[in-house]
């Protein structure tokens, strides 16, 4: 086989043996680069993007570790009296609802009636009410008020609030 090879190889004109070891390096070529040179190429060009997102998602993860770390910290301490929950509930209220919200304390839960809130007021505020007050919402009666379908999501409703430190005397 390998005889038959060299013959016809050797057979062939100059010219034809020229045009077949450029045809047989212009396949090595594209062989190379289509399974050597362009994966890593596409590796290496898609590397920052990949490399950002890993690094958000660890801010992320970072970021829900320390509130996992502070629930458990806040979760081995004796529960706030009701009045320090109380003075918690109205200050991350003030700080985050303003006037849309009033408070309408109750024996062992708080109704907060809100008007108009902005959806990202009010995802912060049950946020920091969960870390600092340890209160949870029990019911929600909420709805969506936005004058337009393009406007910023507000919200009006109701939320009932409990946790530890409303049950207390």
């Amino acid at each position: 086989m390998k005889a038959q090879l060299l013959q016809r190889w050797n057979a062939l004109s100059p010219r034809d043996r020229r045009s077949a070891r450029v045809g047989l390096a212009v396949l090595a070529a594209f062989v190379l680069w289509q399974w050597g040179i362009s994966p890593a190429w596409q590796s290496l060009q898609q590397a920052p993007a990949q490399q950002a997102q890993a690094l958000a998602e660890w801010q992320q993860m970072q970021t829900l570790a320390a509130q996992a770390q502070a629930l458990q910290a806040a979760a081995s301490t004796a529960p706030l009296s009701r009045s320090a929950t109380l003075q918690s509930l109205e200050a991350a209220t003030r700080l985050h609802l303003g006037a849309q919200a009033t408070l309408q304390p109750g024996a062992d839960a708080v109704a907060v009636r809100l008007e108009n809130a902005s959806a990202d007021a009010l995802a912060q505020w049950l946020q920091a009410l969960r870390l600092n007050a340890r209160l949870l919402p029990t019911e929600a009666d909420l709805r969506r008020t936005s004058p337009a379908p393009d406007a910023p999501v507000l919200w009006s409703g109701s939320v009932r609030l409990s946790g530890p430190g409303l049950t207390q005397p």
